[in-house]
């Protein structure tokens, strides 16, 4: 049998557990001061939802949570507090209780526009061949990069592959769907299949323009279409032109 002061050892020690717990994992709600000459509060988290409140310079208001570009906010209003959703680049001017600048991480699109890497997959058509391609982008600001490519070419009479090295402009980078030119160089090498006539493997210096866009989806994610139009400069005395398609994914960071 359990004595009486045995089970309320356990009891008080449960309603210590649960305390401690609900103490963890209250929620981190920090006060900022706005500096700005006002903030306007939204019923929702955007620009589509009404402005219903504007909350003054010098007032305090509470973080709640972030969505997106949104970050919903509390008023300390005395004559009742309010809540709503405020602009991420609205609050870069706020302020912590000591007067310093607050820091506020990068989500979503912003992270998007302030990418370093950029790494992917794609795969499409390159004159009537099957093309699979791998590739990275290094951002050298946030309107140009340098990409490397690997290709795989897989046709019906023809296999190779083809590397690239390339510049790619985006005039456009804060743009959720954010077109692209690119232009450069690399090398060919094809070898065909047919066993009729004996033919020779060859390797080209292949040279290209191209442009695509890229659609940033959600996190990380990010869906390219791409068109490029290649000139291949062989020993031949005209050079030949290839069209090629590609979509595929990446991830940036």
């Amino acid at each position: 049998m359990i004595h009486k002061s045995t089970i309320g050892k356990i009891c008080l020690f449960i309603l210590l557990t649960l305390s401690t717990g609900q103490l963890l994992a209250a929620k981190y709600e920090p006060l900022v001061v706005v500096a700005d000459s006002y903030i306007d509060l939204r019923t929702g988290p955007g620009r589509g939802f009404p402005i219903f409140h504007v909350v003054e310079k010098n007032e305090q208001i509470r973080l709640i949570k972030r969505k997106t570009d949104w970050i919903k906010v509390k008023t300390l209003d005395k004559s009742g507090a309010k809540e709503g959703w405020v602009r991420v680049r609205d609050m870069h001017k706020t302020l912590d209780t000591d007067g310093k600048a607050i820091q506020l991480p990068k989500q979503g699109i912003e992270q998007f526009n302030a990418r370093n890497w950029n790494l992917g997959f794609s795969g499409g058509d390159l004159d009537g061949a099957a093309i699979l391609t791998v590739f990275a982008n290094y951002y050298l600001s946030p309107r140009i990069s340098a990409q490397l490519s690997a290709s795989q070419i897989l046709g019906d009479f023809t296999d190779g592959y083809m590397g690239n090295v390339n510049l790619t402009l985006s005039p456009f980078p804060e743009w959720r769907v954010s077109p692209f030119f690119t232009l450069g160089t690399g090398i060919i090498h094809t070898k065909p299949q047919t066993t009729v006539v004996q033919a020779e493997d060859r390797t080209d210096e292949i040279v290209h323009v191209g442009l695509g866009t890229d659609v940033y989806l959600t996190q990380r994610f990010v869906f390219r279409m791409e068109y490029k139009r290649h000139t291949i400069l062989g020993s031949q005395e005209t050079n030949e032109e290839i069209n090629e398609w590609k979509a595929g994914f990446s991830i940036f960071f």
